[in-house]
């Protein structure tokens, strides 16, 4: 946690369980459990959907560049095409 977001005082008295931080903000226990949840908290299902959505993303990723490389390709090829009509006339 970085100097930021330094816990300073724990308000017990709050319902909320509520905590304060250097920076004035204020989270409830829920959103400050949630802020040390890793993923080596989350069960195996869990931890698998993640993996397949990495893979995923992975995936669209190579897509989409082996597209703008194409893109780029079929853009020179029409641009060389153009100059040589223009070059003709």
């Amino acid at each position: 946690m970085s100097s930021k977001n330094k816990k300073i005082k724990t308000q017990s008295n709050d319902t909320n369980n509520s905590v304060m931080f250097e920076d004035s903000s204020l989270l409830t226990g829920v959103e400050a459990q949630m802020k040390r949840v890793t993923i080596k908290d989350l069960c195996p299902e869990e931890k698998l959907k993640i993996g397949e959505l990495l893979r995923k993303l992975a995936q669209e990723k190579e897509t989409k560049e082996k597209l703008q490389r194409d893109m780029q390709d079929e853009k020179k090829k029409y641009e060389t095409k153009i100059e040589l009509m223009s070059k003709e006339k």
